[in-house]
């Protein structure tokens, strides 16, 4: 647990920071930082020193950083931390933060004079879900409108509604960790009511992106060549020999696309539309 003094510290380097951005020119602002799972977005308004009252400029990076650093510092075990926070800093130096631990956030789209937030809009259940498992609180500590969100959101998945093909293929763990993440694709879409909206070449799109984009050549090669074995893709002499850089070109469409590269592409809807097809019925939404 972080001491007062980490928590004043952590304050002090989120008003510094602010203070860097504004530069020249502002008598006062007042932002809004909201933050949940890995998105956070800072809205705020600014009384410049002529007396106008303008929305703030765009944050650096550093400020989200601080922003950050502070909701992770004031975290308490079984209390979770806060969803929404607000700082008044003046050109002078002076400061005051105030947090809001339980009242269900909105993105800050447009915020007023005072720090209130004029126009919000709704945040995904899926992020909110995300934010309390990082964030754990116990019962006693959970808003009503959070306790709510977790008995709606249990997303199932029927292993035997999964076409038999693909289920062998999962057998290599690094197969099934695409299978994982495409399902924990389609767990966030439902949650957040966006099923009937998603097809399954868009699904298909985010796992093939997350394939490309974390596995290794070398692995991604093994993979080819255990989908190959399984009848899923066309025989190819030897994996080690596929260019896995220009693979990837010809599946993000910026080279002319091969045999091997469309194979993958349908093995890759494949898996998508037997994930979807899986889904449990849940009562979210």
């Amino acid at each position: 647990m972080s001491s007062i003094q980490d928590e004043v510290d952590a304050q002090n380097r989120v008003a510094l920071q602010t203070h860097r951005d504004l530069g020249a020119g502002w008598a006062v602002c007042e932002d809004i930082f909201v933050q949940l799972g890995g998105a956070g977005q800072i809205g705020g308004v600014i009384q410049t020193s002529d007396g106008q009252t303008v929305a703030r400029p765009t944050p650096s990076f550093e400020l989200f950083t601080a922003w950050d650093g502070l909701r992770s510092v004031m975290a308490l075990p079984d209390k979770g931390t806060w969803f929404t926070g607000r700082l008044r800093l003046e050109h002078s130096g002076r400061y005051s933060f105030d947090f809001e631990w339980d009242e269900e956030p909105v993105w800050p789209t447009v915020v007023s004079v005072g720090g209130v937030i004029v126009s919000g809009a709704p945040v995904d259940r899926s992020a909110l879900l995300e934010d309390l498992h990082r964030y754990e609180r116990s019962s006693q500590y959970l808003p009503d409108w959070a306790a709510s969100l977790r008995k709606e959101t249990d997303v199932q998945f029927a292993e035997e509604k999964m076409p038999p093909e693909l289920l062998r293929l999962t057998a290599d763990p690094q197969w099934a960790a695409v299978l994982e993440g495409g399902r924990s694709y389609m767990r966030d879409v439902v949650i957040d009511g966006r099923a009937e909206f998603t097809s399954s070449e868009d699904l298909a799109n985010l796992i093939l992106a997350d394939l490309l984009g974390h596995v290794e050549a070398q692995d991604l090669r093994s993979m080819l060549s255990t989908a190959q074995n399984l009848g899923l893709l066309p025989p190819v002499d030897d994996f080690t020999a596929v260019d896995a850089q220009r693979l990837a070109q010809e599946l993000t469409g910026h080279a002319p696309a091969g045999v091997l590269s469309l194979a993958l592409a349908r093995l890759m809807n494949d898996l998508a539309e037997g994930i979807k097809k899986s889904v449990l019925e849940t009562s979210a939404g």
